[in-house]
């Protein structure tokens, strides 16, 4: 058999990249069971080197945030068509509708900017005419 190090993420949990949270988690739970080195059949070393990769893996994509920059580095990489790294890694990235949640925290974080500005644009103002 061979490493898991040469797989994307996706692929070492053997999960599709708009695969949901909680097939995430599930796909780790069982992996993980299947190569705890106290548990699995194979040689020691290899069993704890395969549980780090699942680890690694599951660590990333479970951030929301560290998964975002993990899928536009792993984009990046599909995209340049000379690269080596792309050859290795045979993945077609799948688009795939923000959930509700995304939407909502993609709302969230463009009001709070948007009073972020009108606030420092009131202070601005204030402390002008305060002044004159």
């Amino acid at each position: 058999m061979h490493s898991l190090t040469s797989l994307t993420y996706y692929q070492r949990l053997g999960l599709s990249p708009g695969a949901s949270p909680e097939a995430i988690r599930r796909a780790y739970r069982q992996l993980s069971k299947r190569y705890h080195p106290d548990t699995s059949p194979l040689a020691p070393e290899v069993a704890i080197r395969r549980f780090q990769e699942l680890q690694e893996a599951y660590l990333i994509l479970s951030n929301p945030l560290q998964r975002a920059i993990y899928d536009a580095s792993l984009r990046a990489v599909l995209s340049n068509p000379g690269s080596a790294e792309r050859d290795s890694l045979e993945l077609r990235m799948e688009t795939r509708p923000l959930s509700g949640g995304e939407i909502c925290a993609l709302l969230l974080m463009g009001s709070t900017f948007l009073m972020c500005l009108l606030l420092a644009g009131t202070l601005a103002w204030l402390r002008e005419s305060g002044a004159g």
